[in-house]
């Protein structure tokens, strides 16, 4: 229904930015483990708000609008995730493995889309974010934290024609340089979305047998 009501009022749906997202409370602790609830704290509420906010809602968008951004043969997914570090530090259940699940989504629908002129990426501020989800109280100095205006250029080159065939990568938004050029950016700000290394190092046996 909202794929439909958009195209009504605009004519088109070009890109999908998934950037709706929510956390418990954020207070200060040190860099391993957050100052918050332990999962066998956690509500089941609190645990099916988040997930389903930042996971679920990530997959009902896209899949509601891909079919039509295939059938056009371009389009662009944008997926808000998070540092590694957060997805996997103590205190960060459930906003941790919810921004990892959305990881693993980017890295798997950027294969599932390719060759369609669909791509798939990930974005992220590359530290704290100045958002409301960062309260004044637990950081007192918002110049330590990433301004929100800072994914505005990496925002508009990824859902832009020069973005073209570039799939399947994390853009750090502290990283990124509006004044260079697209190899720069890439290099320095575009690792591949996912963990890579872990894939590649990986000792099980690949699939299939």
């Amino acid at each position: 229904m909202v794929v439909e009501r958009t195209i009504a009022r605009f004519g088109a749906v070009d890109a999908l930015v998934n950037n709706a997202g929510v956390n418990l409370p954020t207070r200060p602790g040190s860099a391993s483990v957050k100052d918050g609830p332990r999962f066998y704290e956690l509500t089941t509420a609190q645990w099916r708000s988040i997930m389903g906010t930042n996971t679920d809602g990530a997959f009902y968008m896209a899949r509601a609008v891909a079919p039509y951004l295939i059938e056009r043969g371009w389009g662009r997914i944008v997926n808000h995730v998070t540092s590694y570090r957060t997805m996997v530090r103590g205190g960060e259940t459930p906003y941790g493995p919810s921004k990892a699940a959305l990881e693993s989504m980017t890295a798997i629908w950027a294969k599932e889309l390719e060759g369609t002129g669909v791509t798939v990426n990930a974005i992220l501020p590359g530290g704290a974010a100045d958002t409301r989800m960062i309260s004044h109280e637990a950081v007192p100095d918002r110049s330590r934290l990433v301004p929100p205006e800072m994914m505005h250029a990496p925002i508009r080159w990824l859902i832009s024609d020069a973005s073209n065939g570039i799939t399947g990568r994390r853009i750090v938004a502290a990283l990124w340089d509006p004044r260079a050029g697209d190899d720069e950016n890439l290099a320095k700000a575009a690792p591949q979305a996912g963990w890579p290394e872990s894939v590649a190092t990986a000792t099980a046996r690949p699939w299939p047998p």
